[in-house]
């Protein structure tokens, strides 16, 4: 069984969207923890509509604690054993979950590009091959994830000094320790828009980006 895991920050309308994908799946998450980071009113009509759509959802309303801190809040709430990463301004393909129903520590997807309301585009990064050392010269981090909670307490979980790109940073450290099994379908919907973190805090991921090279290229 699978755990969805979901942090969401003042924009509720994405969260919708999200919902409706995770409804779709063909084969259910036992859970959904969504950790709210910030004001939470604005997601009180949200919460119902999920809840009805997705009933086995957990919200949890963490006040304004920061992304990393949600993170890490929302997989300490998990419990199952495996969890598995979903932004709320993207979403899954309904076979998401059951191809990913796989008994191994770490799974990964190729995933579609999403612009506005144009037709989702394969993401040209699916071709490469996501590994260790792929990793530290490029950040592969749009692909739905899952991994055992094993496999997160055993690398350390998120590092709680990173407040942009803690994903990534985790990755190097998952995948330094084993070697990931990939789906060779689309089966996750990456959003580009301009209020995403990327298009918010480019810079500031840039340069946790390379803090991220320096602390695992060792």
């Amino acid at each position: 069984m699978v755990s969805l895991i979901t942090t969401s920050k003042d924009r509720p309308r994405y969260l919708m969207e999200c919902a409706k994908s995770v409804n779709s799946q063909l084969k259910q998450p036992h859970e959904w923890i969504i950790v709210i980071d910030g004001d939470d009113h604005a997601y009180e009509p949200v919460k119902d509509f999920v809840k009805k759509l997705v009933p086995q959802t957990v919200f949890h309303h963490a006040g304004d604690v920061g992304r990393n801190h949600a993170l890490r809040i929302a997989h300490s709430l998990v419990t199952t054993d495996t969890v598995g990463w979903l932004d709320d301004d993207d979403t899954l393909h309904p076979h998401c979950l059951l191809e990913c129903d796989k008994d191994v520590p770490f799974i990964y997807t190729d995933f579609y590009c999403v612009r506005g309301n144009a037709v989702p585009v394969i993401g040209i990064r699916n071709t490469k091959p996501y590994s260790y050392d792929t990793l530290l010269k490029d950040n592969i981090v749009f692909h739905y994830h899952q991994y055992s909670m094993a496999l997160y307490d055993a690398v350390g979980g998120i590092d709680p000094t990173f407040d942009t790109t803690m994903d990534y940073e985790l990755c190097l450290r998952l995948l330094r320790d084993v070697q990931p099994h990939k789906i060779n379908i689309p089966l996750y919907f990456y959003r580009i828009h301009p209020y995403s973190i990327t298009g918010r805090k480019r810079d500031r991921q840039i340069l946790n980006k390379q803090r991220a090279i320096n602390k695992n290229n060792k």
